[in-house]
């Protein structure tokens, strides 16, 4: 399988580079003199974060690009966007088309003087949407014509209008389009789903999900049931490789201000410290799966954990992460001799704490080239946010990945996280870009049961989707009744997409799109 595949690649590297290393006489896990001082040497002088080119790490080839649109691609599109998005084509004519500001002076003058009555799909490209559109006009005098025009929806006009004309690379900028000059399938969905949502139609980008195009489905699995605690191994899963996909696809990134400052929510009951489902183990189960595999891609990855913090008899660090430091030491990375990943801890995974401190520690070791950061959170009398600022520092732009990060103003004495400072910190706090998010949805505030459905961004370019939750009898003589959010035999979890958001939704907001609620 993939997990004895990805073992051999590692097994197969550090191999090679310990006998490379050996030759040259190194210590294990060193890179040559020369190449440390160059790494080392790199951005200092400033402190300011710069751009650090972390794209596949320095040893590592990137996944194939996938194939840009075909001729069927573009013709799928368009008969299924005629079928079933018409109202959606004639809203984007009249946003971004050609012809809208002709539409938008006729209108201005008197409402109704030239309205879009058809729009039909005829192709699409990373230049644009070409649409074959009926107007009908009314004269001054209450004369109404029909005229059969083309549009063309300019992506640049969508996406970048603020870039200068002509700019061919604006739209794979804002975009983050991993090939320049083309769309692949996955890439033309999603930029006819935020169209959609720029036009408002939120709940119609559900049914647009479904387009038979790309790899990207938009779907969860059946039967995740995440309010039984432990999860199974399926649920805990689904979240283990959704995040390391979303974290990969971030490090390819082309945005270079998007990889320095990440972050990953991801909320079930089972990973909600304000519960009492909480499990410690599996939030580590998390990260040791996102270090793994960053390593077996040959990046460096230091795992941190926020130090005690306070002063004198007040020093005191969270209580979710009392001890998570020594229990990280003590798992089974299966890293000794002979095993899978022989030699990974320390050549590629370390641990460390928050601040500047641990950033590149390790005698004989080379530098590290991502930074974990778990679930830091302040404290009542301390802010852990100068910590992660030092670190930030220190780090001079390599990836630094918050998981399930707090960090709230803990109203304390001695004018601690009050008024004062308060919107430095909370810039701070936005400053880290969510590149994963899953969380789930109740009836109503304070009231944890039953799960009503879910909302959940898949990567750093992904919408925010609203999942609503279903249960249906997967057999006879059920008759329809129980109780909801008990597993039962014989009956499915299912979570149904009703639409999207660009920004992270209020749960008021998310709710407003599920067909019902419970309660």
């Amino acid at each position: 399988g993939d997990d004895a595949k990805r073992k051999a690649r590692l097994r197969k590297r550090l191999d090679s580079q310990a006998k490379d290393r050996a030759k040259a006489g190194a210590p294990e896990g060193a890179l040559p003199m020369e190449e440390t001082e160059a790494l080392a040497a790199e951005g200092a002088g400033t402190g300011v974060e710069e751009a650090y080119n972390i794209q596949g790490g320095w040893d590592y080839t990137p996944p194939p690009v996938p194939d840009p649109l075909t001729s069927q691609d573009r013709d799928l599109i368009c008969d299924f966007m005629n079928t079933n998005h018409q109202e959606e084509a004639k809203l984007f004519v009249r946003e971004w088309s050609s012809l809208s500001k002709e539409i938008a002076s006729a209108n201005g003058w008197q409402r109704g003087s030239m309205v879009v009555e058809e729009a039909v799909f005829r192709d699409m490209s990373i230049e644009g949407i070409t649409l074959a559109c009926t107007v009908r006009r009314r004269g001054f005098f209450g004369k109404v014509t029909h005229e059969d025009m083309e549009a063309f929806v300019p992506l640049q006009d969508v996406f970048a209008p603020d870039a200068p004309e002509g700019d061919s690379d604006a739209v794979v900028r804002a975009l983050g389009l991993r090939r320049s000059g083309s769309l692949t399938a996955d890439e033309a969905k999603r930029v006819l789903l935020a169209m959609a949502r720029g036009c408002g139609s939120y709940e119609a980008t559900a049914q647009m999900m479904r387009m038979p195009i790309g790899e990207s489905s938009y779907d969860m699995p059946d039967d995740l049931w995440v309010n039984n605690v432990p999860n199974s191994q399926s649920t805990r899963f689904f979240f283990y490789d959704g995040i390391v996909d979303a974290v990969e696809e971030a490090l390819r990134d082309p945005d270079p201000t998007l990889t320095p400052r990440m972050q990953v929510k991801v909320v079930p009951p089972e990973l909600n410290p304000s519960m009492d489902a909480f499990r410690v183990g599996t939030l580590l189960e998390l990260v040791r799966e996102i270090a793994t595999r960053l390593a077996c891609s040959g990046r460096r990855v230091r795992i941190c954990v926020q130090p005690p913090m306070g002063e004198g008899i007040f020093v005191g660090m969270p209580l979710s992460l009392n001890g998570v430091r020594r229990i990280l030491e003590l798992m089974d990375w299966q890293s000794e001799p002979g095993e899978a990943y022989e030699g990974m801890v320390p050549n590629y995974v370390r641990f460390g704490a928050v601040g500047a401190e641990d950033v590149d520690s390790g005698k004989g070791l080379a530098p590290d080239d991502v930074f974990i950061v778990i679930a830091p959170q302040n404290i009542i009398g301390y802010s852990v946010i100068p910590l992660l600022e030092d670190m930030l520092a220190q780090a001079k732009g390599r990836p630094v990945i918050l998981i399930n990060p707090n960090l709230k103003d803990i109203q304390s004495s001695e004018d601690r996280m009050s008024v004062r400072g308060r919107s430095e910190r909370l810039q701070f706090a936005a400053s880290f870009k969510t590149i994963y998010d899953y969380r789930v949805l109740y009836p109503r505030p304070s009231v944890y049961f039953p799960i009503v459905g879910s909302v959940c961004k898949a990567g750093p370019r992904q919408p925010y989707v609203v999942f609503e939750r279903v249960e249906e009898d997967s057999t006879e003589g059920m008759g329809g009744a129980r109780t909801p959010g008990i597993v039962a035999a014989g009956v499915r979890e299912r979570y149904l997409p009703r639409g999207s958001f660009d920004d992270e939704p209020g749960s008021d907001e998310a709710l407003r799109l599920l067909s019902s609620r419970a309660g």
